[in-house]
């Protein structure tokens, strides 16, 4: 999934608790919305899962890429524990530099 669509993780056979885990390298963007209007945008991903009930978790964010720009590189994997209840992956990026 990219640009904050979803996408299916995958169809657990477990009832409850953890059903396994999901593998992810976050390699690199290309050609991202600029969101500065001076210096460079210090992107990072965020991963949230979604269930059955719609309800969002957060569960793990890829480090920024200080003055990644609109093309940063982040080449880093993340493992995310998946619940039986879990359907969907929500991958989306967002920007950390604030301008004072």
């Amino acid at each position: 999934a990219t640009n904050g669509y979803l996408g299916p993780v995958l169809v657990p056979q477990a009832n409850i608790g953890i059903a396994g885990r999901l593998i992810v390298t976050a390699i690199r963007g290309r050609h991202l919305y600029d969101t500065q209007s001076m210096g460079h945008q210090d992107p990072y991903i965020r991963f949230s899962l979604e269930g059955r009930s719609k309800r969002k978790k957060i569960v793990y964010a890829v480090p920024k890429c200080v003055d990644g720009g609109q093309n940063p590189v982040w080449n880093h994997t993340v493992e995310i524990p998946i619940s039986s209840e879990d359907q969907f992956l929500r991958m989306s990026v967002w920007s950390k530099r604030m301008v004072a």
